[in-house]
């Protein structure tokens, strides 16, 4: 324990932290702010997220703001935002970013097929990703940017009509269910939407609507699930619109801080040194939260996630002609 009136801020300890790993032999060391003038220096010399996390049991009825995706290094269940969030995934090819996305779903899988969560996906890929668990979604758009873009436009459609209808009865918090389901945007490598797209004015529709969503989705019951392998700032411009940001192994020291935000690095979400062996190992930050969490996201694989898809599939869409009555 650090206590003040040196002259020496949070800042320098953790600029120091590498150092003082090697110094101690230790795996790594950790600077947490424990109250004003006060730090907490964590020495760790053993990794307890060296062994693949399996699949979390199901809970009866989901709390949507913490989703269960995992294990934190202290052993707890590693929460992720989801209601009233948007969720940011980054990490290099083979980090275990799909596996992440699995791992939301497969904790989303019951609330789906109770109506209380409706998943809609955009799979650039062609599907490799997202098909496997293409029965929880309301609405899965794959290879066709055309059709890609029209479901965001649909979305935008379906939140502005259910803000309009949440203004009407006075309401102002939304709270999930069946009549009023929470929309999750699930997107894999949202740069191929905006950066990567040949066709520019596409891309700016696009990148508007995203904008729309994550501005004004979240107070309504919107929220976005996006995966991203090149965190370049060029590439998404729009990063500090998603409140939870998770980085997995990254290929460059620099993207840490531009994933995660400024100073992560030096408080020890060291991503860039995780092992590829250690796959679905992360860092979590959360805004108004100082320092970054690691976990390591449960292990599903493509033959659970479809078989969780086909006992839990999304109940049809409301027979209606009002797109946003009913959802």
């Amino acid at each position: 324990m650090w206590r003040g009136g040196s002259g020496q801020s949070p800042g320098d300890f953790e600029a120091a932290s590498e150092a003082l790993a090697h110094a101690l032999g230790a795996r790594d060391v950790r600077v947490r702010v424990a109250s004003p003038g006060r730090l907490l220096l964590e020495v760790l010399y053993s990794d307890p997220l060296i062994h693949p996390v399996l699949p979390l049991a199901a809970e009866p009825r989901l709390d949507l703001r913490m989703l269960p995706v995992g294990r934190c290094e202290d052993g707890s269940v590693w929460e992720l935002p989801l209601a009233g969030a948007h969720v940011l995934l980054a990490g290099a090819t083979g980090s275990g970013k799909s596996g992440l996305v699995y791992s939301i779903l497969h904790a989303l899988a019951p609330e789906v097929a109770s109506g209380r969560v409706r998943l809609f996906g955009i799979d650039p890929k062609g599907g490799m990703e997202l098909v496997p668990a293409r029965s929880l979604f309301t609405k899965l758009a794959v290879d066709d940017f055309k059709a890609m873009a029209a479901l965001l436009d649909w979305v935008v459609d379906v939140m502005q009509r259910r803000a309009a209808r949440l203004a009407a009865a006075g309401v102002r918090s939304h709270e999930p269910s069946v009549e009023e389901p929470l929309l999750v945007v699930v997107i894999d490598e949202l740069a191929t939407l905006t950066a990567y797209l040949p066709d520019r004015k596409a891309s700016q529709h696009i990148a508007n609507t995203m904008g729309m969503i994550l501005t004004k989705g979240r107070a309504v019951g919107v929220c976005v699930v996006a995966a991203l392998q090149d965190p370049r700032k060029e590439v998404v411009g729009f990063r500090n619109l998603f409140p939870c940001r998770v980085a997995l192994r990254l290929d460059d020291a620099t993207h840490v801080d531009m994933v995660l935000g400024d100073g992560a690095r030096d408080q020890g979400a060291r991503c860039d040194l995780i092992p590829r062996s250690q796959a679905g190992v992360a860092f979590m930050r959360i805004d108004g939260v100082r320092e970054p969490v690691r976990a390591r996201a449960c292990l599903v694989t493509d033959s659970t996630m479809a078989a969780v898809a086909t006992a839990n599939p999304a109940p049809a869409w409301p027979a209606t002609a009002d797109p946003g009555a009913g959802i």
